[in-house]
C-alpha cells in the first residue's frame, strides 16, 4: 500500500556514490588507492505523499472504504443477497445501507546502511560499487469512523422475514467491530493481516566507473556510466502494508559539470539518465479505478516496461576552512509511468495508474576532511565525515519525505 513504486526510484537515488556528502562530483582516486565509504540514512515522513494533482495527502488515503450500498456488497457477499430484497420493501432502502466507513493509518519510516567501495584505476578514472541494506518498519492499523443506520432501517422494516432479520444482524455485527470484520475481509482475499511490518533486505545493487574527462583552471567534467542489478526487493501484491525496496535492473550515467568560481566556491550542475529493461512482475489486476483491493483470483504475473527516470541538481560548495566545507542543492527527478502487460482480455493499463512521479527536492550539507592536512603530514589519517539533509518539497505521486545521511570515507 505504501510507496509501492514511486519510493523505488527514489531510493536508488540514495544509494549512489558520493563525494561532496550527498550529490555527485567530478572527484576520482589517485592510482591504486582504495576507498570505503559507510553511509548511514534515515528517512522519515513516508506517511504524507503529493499526489497527481500535486496537494499534500496521507499515503493511505485512497484506501478510504465507505461502506454503504453496493460497496458493502462487494466486499461482504451476504449484502449482496440482503440490498435486493431490503429494495423491494422500499425503494433505494437497501441502497442506502451503511455500516459506517474505513480508514487505514500508516506510520513507515526507514533506516539505510550502505557500503560504498571505491578504487583508484589512475588519476581520473576510478570504479566501485554501491551495495545498501535497508530496514524498513511500518506500523498500521484499521481505524473505524462515521455512523451506521442499521438499527433505523431494522426499525423500518419491523419483524420482516427472517431473511431480513439475519442479514441485518450480521451488517449490525458487523458495523460493531468494523476492523475485525475488514481483517476478515482481507483474509478471505488472499492479503496479510494488517499490522506491523517490519523487516531488514537489501536494495539494488550500483556497479560504476567515474571517468573525469577535462580538468581546468575554472572546469571539472566528468561521467559515471553504471549498471543497476535487481538484488533489491520486489513489490508483495498480498501485503498492503510492504515496501518495495528494488528489483530493478538497467543503467544509467550521471554526467557531472563544476565550476570553480574561486579557490573556495564550487558550483556543480549534474544530470542523470536511468533506463530500465523489461522485467516480470507479480501484481494483482483492479477490475476498474475503484477495485482497490483486487481479490487473490487477479493476482497474475505480467510482464512489466518499468519507467526511464531523468534527474537534474544544481548545487554549491564553499569552503568555509581547509578541513570544512559547506553546501546546498536542489534536485528535481522525472520518472515515466510504468507499462503492464499480460494475457488476458482484461485492462492492464489501470496498473500504471501513478506510477510516474515528479519530485522537487532541497537539500543542503556539511563536510570535514583531513585530507589537506594528511598531504601537509600535520594529520595521520585521510578522512572525510559529512551530514547531508533533504527534504521533498513538492512533486507528484512521491512522498514527503525527510532525508538524514551520515557517511564516513577513508582512504587506503
Amino acid at each position: 500500500m505504501v510507496l509501492k513504486t514511486y519510493f523505488i526510484v527514489m531510493l536508488t537515488l540514495c544509494f549512489c556514490s558520493s563525494a561532496w556528502a550527498g550529490i555527485e562530483t567530478t572527484a576520482t582516486l589517485p592510482q591504486g588507492v582504495y576507498s570505503p565509504e559507510f553511509s548511514f540514512g534515515l528517512i522519515t515522513g513516508l506517511g504524507e505523499k503529493f499526489d497527481s494533482s500535486s496537494s499534500l495527502v496521507n499515503v493511505t488515503d485512497q484506501y478510504h472504504l465507505n461502506l454503504s450500498g453496493q460497496n458493502i456488497a462487494k466486499y461482504f457477499p451476504p449484502a449482496a443477497r440482503l440490498i435486493p430484497v431490503l429494495n423491494t420493501m422500499s425503494p433505494s432502502l437497501g441502497n442506502n445501507i451503511s455500516v459506517g466507513s474505513i480508514d487505514f493509518q500508516a506510520n513507515p519510516t526507514i533506516d539505510y546502511f550502505v557500503l560504498n567501495p571505491a578504487y583508484g584505476i589512475k588519476k581520473n578514472l576510478a570504479v566501485g560499487f554501491g551495495f545498501p541494506i535497508i530496514h524498513f518498519r511500518n506500523e498500521m492499523q484499521i481505524v473505524a469512523s462515521g455512523t451506521s443506520n442499521i438499527q433505523s432501517i431494522k426499525a423500518y422494516t419491523g419483524t420482516g422475514s427472517s431473511e431480513v432479520n439475519a442479514g441485518l444482524a450480521l451488517a449490525a455485527s458487523y458495523a460493531n467491530n468494523l476492523p475485525a470484520a475488514v481483517q476478515s475481509v482481507l483474509a478471505a482475499r488472499g492479503y496479510k493481516p494488517i499490522g506491523l511490518v517490519d523487516f531488514t533486505t537489501i536494495g539494488d545493487t550500483q556497479l560504476y566507473a567515474r571517468y573525469r574527462y577535462f580538468e581546468s583552471d575554472r572546469f571539472r567534467l566528468s561521467i559515471r556510466p553504471y549498471f543497476l542489478l535487481p538484488t533489491g526487493r520486489n513489490d508483495d501484491p498480498d501485503d498492503l502494508g510492504d515496501l518495495a525496496t528494488g528489483g530493478y535492473s538497467g543503467i544509467g550515467a550521471y554526467s557531472t559539470n563544476e565550476l570553480y568560481i574561486g579557490p573556495r566556491w564550487i558550483f556543480s550542475g549534474i544530470v542523470q539518465y536511468e533506463a530500465h529493461l523489461p522485467d516480470r512482475v507479480d501484481k494483482r489486476v483492479p477490475t476498474d479505478a475503484t477495485d482497490i483491493l483486487p481479490s487473490i483470483e487477479q493476482k497474475e504475473n505480467v510482464a512489466r516496461q518499468p519507467g526511464n527516470l531523468f534527474d537534474v541538481v544544481l548545487g554549491n560548495k564553499y569552503f568555509l576552512f581547509p578541513w570544512m566545507s559547506i553546501g546546498g542543492f536542489y534536485d528535481m527527478t522525472f520518472k515515466d509511468p510504468d507499462w503492464f502487460s499480460g494475457g488476458k482480455n482484461i485492462n492492464y493499463g489501470i496498473l500504471s495508474q501513478d506510477t510516474g512521479y515528479s519530485a522537487q527536492k532541497l537539500g543542503g550539507f556539511i563536510e570535514f576532511s583531513t585530507i589537506q592536512s594528511y598531504i601537509e603530514k600535520s594529520f595521520a589519517v585521510p578522512f572525510t565525515i559529512g551530514y547531508t539533509f533533504s527534504n521533498i518539497v513538492a512533486g507528484t505521486n512521491t512522498p514527503h519525505s525527510l532525508t538524514h545521511l551520515f557517511n564516513l570515507r577513508m582512504f587506503f
